[in-house]
């Protein structure tokens, strides 16, 4: 991958980590649930999990079920539905997916 690419791709990487960190911030918020009260459910770090929700860190899969669990919703598209268009058609580009 080109040098251009690999910076692209860390941009668009993290626009996606900001808005998935702001959608279970907005959820955690709606459900009128604390920062605390939601690290303490999920067995995560408070300050990790603020790091999660600033979107400064790419959290595994296993972090996310976690949280989804923590906050009583299901790992679905809607977590995603505000990453925006531009970080799906860069990753379709580079894998070549139609």
């Amino acid at each position: 991958m080109e040098e251009i690419d690999k910076q692209k791709a860390n941009d668009l990487e993290e626009l996606a980590n900001k808005t998935i960190g702001k959608n279970i911030s907005g959820i955690r918020q709606m459900k009128g649930m604390s920062r605390l009260t939601l690290s303490e459910r999920a067995n995560l770090d408070y300050s990790y999990l603020g790091e999660i929700e600033r979107g400064e860190v790419t959290m595994s899969h296993f972090i996310l079920l976690k949280l989804c669990c923590a906050l009583d919703i299901k790992v679905s598209n809607s977590l995603y539905e505000e990453v925006p268009d531009a970080v799906t058609h860069f990753l379709k580009e580079i894998n070549s997916i139609d």
